[in-house]
């Protein structure tokens, strides 16, 4: 029936694909630099076979665009799109993912509109953008590398134009002029065991109590 469909060659509308890198340095805003892959473009598909096998995976549709491979997968639920065709062995080969899960809607339209079954089919395939997804495209990593080079500089950028912190040491400077601060102590007279508290001396230390000379000083208050 996919024979039927699409014959020996096919014209396919094609999604564009673009992605983004990241930065992931610490001490800086997260960076991105957004790249394309390929604008949304239609396509000649020529030499088509369907249901071959490619790195070991039974493919829907395998063709060649401009001499390069190309190849068509279709998903739905419980058939999802295998790893080999993520990274082909052909690093030349695109993969393209068409999603049918909408396709009950398309018939639907269709019905509508008069169309037939493989009339249907065949635009669903062809024209309906939404249902395709780049799984593998040729032009990926240099579009990708060159994304990443651009990245770089930006990051450069940012750390010549991003402030320096300088830790200054800041000391205390007397005021001119600025009598110092005594420390106080704690007294106590050995005649009248009075107590009181009073700058720190090193002369006699009179007792407010009952004046006598014969004082100690216990500890330092403060």
């Amino acid at each position: 029936m996919l024979k039927q469909l699409v014959g020996d060659s096919l014209k396919l509308l094609l999604p564009a694909y673009r992605d983004c890198v990241r930065s992931d340095v610490n001490g800086f805003d997260d960076i991105e630099e957004w790249f394309t892959v390929t604008e949304s473009r239609r396509v000649a598909v020529t030499d088509v076979t369907v249901e071959t096998s490619l790195d070991s995976t039974i493919v829907d549709i395998f063709g060649a665009i401009a001499g390069y491979g190309f190849v068509v997968y279709f998903t739905y639920p419980g058939r999802w799109v295998p790893d080999s065709l993520y990274h082909p062995k052909d690093s030349r080969c695109g993969v393209i993912e068409v999603r049918l899960h909408g396709i009950e809607r398309a018939f639907f339209n269709g019905h509508l509109s008069g169309k037939s079954y493989r009339e249907v089919l065949l635009d669903f395939l062809t024209e309906d953008l939404s249902a395709k997804r780049w799984i593998f495209h040729p032009g990926y990593q240099s579009a990708e590398s060159e994304a990443k080079a651009k990245m770089s500089k930006r990051l450069q950028i940012s750390r010549e134009s991003a402030p320096t912190k300088l830790s200054v040491q800041r000391h205390a400077t007397p005021t001119a002029g600025a009598a110092p601060v005594a420390s106080m102590a704690d007294y106590a007279c050995v005649i009248c065991l009075a107590t009181w508290e009073a700058p720190r001396s090193r002369g006699p230390c009179n007792c407010p109590k009952c004046g006598g000379l014969l004082c100690a000083r216990v500890q330092p208050s403060r």
